[in-house]
């Protein structure tokens, strides 16, 4: 039988935590499978994305998180 887990901060929202932090991050080699977008091939593999940023969101009491969302920058 095959098991998953994962912890429990991990399926909580952020937003509902006494405490909420954001920040962001630089995404250099990012393929979009921690920011939810993703850009297939045409032989199905996961592409890197363009550099962008993530915006992470953590909260505590209780602990939740981390979301991540992609902030794109406009292209020279």
């Amino acid at each position: 039988m095959l098991r998953f887990s994962c912890a429990a901060a991990s399926l909580r929202d952020p937003y509902e935590s006494v405490n909420t932090l954001v920040g962001s991050e630089e995404a250099v080699f990012c393929d979009g499978s921690e920011c939810g977008f993703t850009v297939f091939s045409e032989d199905g593999e996961l592409e890197l994305l363009r550099p962008h940023w993530h915006m992470a969101v953590k909260g505590t009491v209780p602990d939740a998180g981390p979301r991540l969302y992609p902030i794109w920058a406009d292209e020279p």
